[in-house]
């Protein structure tokens, strides 16, 4: 039995997380400390990222699982839905987003960033399974340094940012997120040719190259 046809090589799809290509949760503070951190990192990633917001909605009665999606944290515009979205649904919504600033004291995150507050080391002891692929520390006000517990959860070569340091903790996140150089390509008409990614498992170094013509009638 001959091989079935296939008219086109198989494309790569674009990896999409719950919320957006790219998750940096932050948890470990209260969340007026996660909203207005993200609010000042938002400011420094707006004009190269499609930034989203992701936090429990505070002022529903649902407080727990509602979810507040703001796409704008400079105006405060959120993403209303009349109904609760399922995620096949959620991921049409918001495949646009390069990047999801997520409250993870509520929700799940790709990876993470922690904030170290005085007040909050016991409810991050309850939260240690949120940890699974740590960025970096953030030291909140009057911290010194990071739990010693954490290094047996977490790489100690984390880098370490005082929650002041906005520049230093943006651009840590913008190392994080891969931009892919083609983000679409249509070829329509004229002579058939196949290109081939050489470096299919990273859209931040993509190379094309030609390989033979195929004519069509």
């Amino acid at each position: 039995m001959s091989a079935k046809h296939q008219k086109h090589p198989e494309l790569m799809k674009p990896v999409f997380e719950t919320y957006a290509s790219t998750e940096i949760g932050i948890l470990g503070a209260p969340c007026g400390v996660i909203e207005s951190l993200c609010t000042s990192i938002y400011k420094g990633l707006r004009s190269t990222y499609n930034t989203i917001y992701i936090d429990a909605d505070h002022g529903s009665d649902n407080s727990a699982s509602d979810i507040l999606i703001c796409e704008d944290m400079i105006s405060h515009h959120r993403i209303a839905h009349n109904k609760k979205l399922n995620q096949w649904e959620q991921k049409i919504a918001l495949r646009s987003y390069d990047l999801a600033l997520i409250n993870s004291n509520h929700f799940d995150a790709q990876c993470q960033l922690v904030v170290i507050n005085n007040g909050k080391e016991s409810s991050l002891r309850r939260k240690i399974d949120r940890l699974t692929d740590v960025r970096g520390f953030i030291l909140d006000i009057e911290v010194n340094e990071p739990y010693d517990w954490l290094y047996e959860h977490v790489d100690s070569s984390c880098p370490i940012f005082h929650i002041a340091d906005i520049d230093g903790i943006t651009n840590l996140i913008k190392s994080q997120v891969p931009i892919p150089d083609i983000k679409g390509l249509v070829l329509a008409g004229g002579r058939v040719v196949e290109w081939e990614l050489i470096n299919p498992r990273s859209f931040t170094t993509t190379e094309w190259h030609r390989s033979p013509t195929y004519c069509r009638s």
